[in-house]
């Protein structure tokens, strides 16, 4: 799970840079830092009680198409914003 981080980040700080005014940058990168690091907590009490109920094997499953469904959906706005985009423009 921690190596598909850089496919979240990456594009969540391009696209922070492309929309964020570079004068309030540091302030919404200091908000997200926060929200990410006050997120791992509430991730490890989950887990600890998801494991605690069921078996390790049935909780990887579940936390692994739930991972696989958010990719494939946001990698499909994406694509359909890039459609869109280019649509806007040919016109």
């Amino acid at each position: 799970m921690g190596a598909s981080a850089p496919f979240i980040q990456v594009p969540l700080v391009t696209r922070v840079q492309q929309e964020v005014g570079s004068g309030i940058q540091g302030r919404v990168f200091a908000t997200l830092s926060t929200v990410s690091t006050a997120s791992v907590p509430l991730g490890a009490a989950l887990a600890g009680s998801a494991l605690s109920i069921l078996q390790p094997q049935l909780v990887f499953r579940v936390v692994t198409i739930g991972l696989v469904t958010i990719y494939a959906v946001l990698m499909l706005y994406q694509a359909a914003s890039r459609t869109r985009g280019q649509m806007s423009i040919s016109k």
